[in-house]
């Protein structure tokens, strides 16, 4: 699709008008995704377990909880909570105090109270405290299951929990009795495990967990509120300038997926154009790399989030395995909290595009191995240039106009119409490689020497 739309012969003027313009722009961008003024108050929709015990984690559900623990808090009858697992857009997981009490439940962000929710807290059972004998598996890998053999669990979970070596157990596959079969979670370390049943604690026993296998280094993205595309490039159709909402937090790959990466990977061979190791792969069908992020998800245990049949591909959302970004995460992690062109300096600053970005006048005419350049603020690198970048989306020129998306864009409906590019190449030029332009390529052949990807997974 390399004509997806015929070039209007007046761009080539444009460009110039835009570049010689671009250092004149005197505009001020926030570079902080929780810089709402207006932003609406949270509501706390349901919490569970409600009743509970103190010291015990409770879910939260809702809307308007913000994208991080910065300026965000949460309070029982006025005591805060010290220990956030996890937090999202619509979703808090969260320890209650030690001390805590039966009471008003409330999220504070950014100066903003929620609605006061009750929360009933039990006095601890008096009666036999849980018992933990020993495991059915030895030294369990990450995202594996294996059984807690003992006595006095209960049958069924009932707001009770596991952890390991501190680690919250999420994922809870069988509570009986006489034994329980949890998931290791991904991150947690050999220590001791204790279960909770009731308000009581169990006796500790020591589990050797096997190094986890992840090969990409990772990068957590918060979810955010941002400014998507741009009302100041000429092409990439990337106006008009909207409001996009990430409702969940995502981990990115560090760095574009390189050649050895692919090799050690992939069941499909590559044909790069330009050789080497830890030169990014490329021309690679966004097809092939549907199957890519199922085969990585499959070697370190991770539920695939694709169903390939064919050239068909869907997607389950709720996945824990590795994907293409959505266009819209993709943006989100380029930008790194900031309005700027280059999501990083002031638009038009000398040298900051060329800073993070093999681009057609400084690469020399070729790909360049990963993670030479600076990276963004929140520590990708190469999210501008050297290859462009899949993205899941089916592209559409006139989408960005079209649509009413806000909540977790996931791209138009109109399919056959290509896939989405992102980031620019080491061939194009400063005015395409930024946070904003975007293009569309056939996506089930090889494609060009100059497109590539990376991958994200679910944080949770």
């Amino acid at each position: 699709m390399k004509n997806i739309k015929n070039n209007i012969t007046t761009i080539a003027i444009l460009v110039v008008f835009i570049i010689l313009t671009a250092c004149n722009d005197n505009t001020t961008p926030s570079n902080n995704n929780n810089n709402n003024n207006n932003v609406d108050k949270p509501q706390i929709l349901n919490v569970t377990a409600n009743p509970t015990f103190a010291s015990y984690p409770i879910v939260i559900t809702g809307k308007n909880f913000g994208f991080s623990t910065d300026d965000i808090s949460i309070s029982i009858n006025g005591k805060k909570f010290t220990k956030i697992i996890y937090w999202s857009y619509n979703q808090i997981i969260a320890f209650l105090p030690d001390d805590a009490t039966t009471g008003k439940l409330i999220v504070n962000v950014n100066g903003n109270s929620s609605n006061e929710y009750n929360l009933t807290l039990n006095t601890a059972s008096t009666s036999n405290p849980p018992v933990i004998k020993g495991f059915d598996t030895n030294k369990p890998f990450p995202r594996k299951t294996f059984g807690i053999e003992g006595s006095y669990f209960g049958d069924g979970q009932n707001g009770n929990f596991v952890t390991i070596n501190g680690v919250l157990v999420t994922t809870v596959t069988s509570w009986k009795d006489k034994k329980i079969v949890v998931e290791v979670p991904t991150g947690a370390t050999s220590g001791d495990v204790i279960v909770y049943v009731n308000g009581q604690k169990s006796n500790s026993m020591y589990l050797e967990i096997q190094n986890d296998n992840i090969l990409l280094e990772q990068v957590l993205i918060p979810g955010g509120k941002f400014k998507m595309g741009a009302d100041d490039e000429t092409g990439g159709y990337s106006s008009p300038k909207h409001t996009v909402i990430i409702t969940k937090p995502f981990y990115i790959s560090k760095y574009e997926i390189s050649q050895e990466v692919w090799d050690r990977v992939s069941s499909t061979s590559h044909n790069s154009y330009n050789k080497g190791p830890k030169n990014p792969v490329e021309r690679v069908s966004w097809l092939n790399c549907c199957k890519f992020c199922n085969e990585l998800s499959i070697r370190e245990g991770f539920k695939p989030v694709y169903t390939i049949s064919g050239e068909e591909v869907t997607a389950n959302w709720d996945a824990n395995g590795y994907r293409l970004p959505t266009e819209a995460e993709w943006e989100l992690a380029a930008r790194a909290g900031s309005e700027w062109r280059y999501g990083k300096g002031k638009d038009g600053a000398n040298g900051v595009v060329s800073n993070m970005a093999w681009h057609n006048e400084n690469a020399g005419n070729k790909t360049h191995e990963i993670g030479q350049k600076e990276p963004n603020a929140f520590g990708v690198y190469d999210m501008l240039g050297n290859v462009k970048e899949w993205c899941w989306d089916w592209f559409d020129a006139e989408y960005y106009t079209d649509s009413k998306d806000s909540l977790d864009p996931k791209g138009s409906n109109i399919k056959d119409s290509g896939k989405v590019l992102r980031g620019g190449a080491y061939t194009e030029d400063k005015i395409k490689t930024t946070c904003s332009y975007r293009w569309g390529e056939q996506h089930t052949m090889e494609s060009e020497y100059y497109i590539g990807f990376r991958v994200v997974r679910n944080a949770r």
